[in-house]
């Protein structure tokens, strides 16, 4: 199944649950994020990219787009892109949770 298949709330709750699991040529990537407003960038920017099981058992890639501290979850708004392959590995500064998908 590709991601086009899927609707954007289908998109939105495997991206808050156990990750959006896509194929990208030889690597898989698992994207988590609790950012509902991601979905249909996702929707757009991978609609050709494979849809795998979140239960494969082995994931080339973790990244998530998460709040980028405490304060950023209630006042400023900034996102984190972290890989979580790599502990503390974050390739990108904070930003809108929008932009931060650009590392997605």
């Amino acid at each position: 199944m590709k991601v086009q298949q899927l609707s954007i709330p289908e998109i939105a709750e495997k991206l808050t649950n156990n990750g959006l699991v896509i194929q990208a040529g030889t690597f898989s990537y698992s994207i988590q994020t609790r950012y509902h407003s991601i979905a249909e960038s996702i929707s757009i920017l991978y609609a050709d990219f494979e849809v795998l099981s979140s239960d494969e058992l082995f994931i080339d890639f973790h990244v998530s787009i998460d709040p980028a501290d405490f304060l950023s979850k209630y006042i400023n708004r900034k996102a984190q892109f972290f890989l979580t392959a790599f502990p503390h590995s974050v390739p990108y500064l904070p930003s809108t949770p929008r932009q931060s998908l650009s590392g997605a």
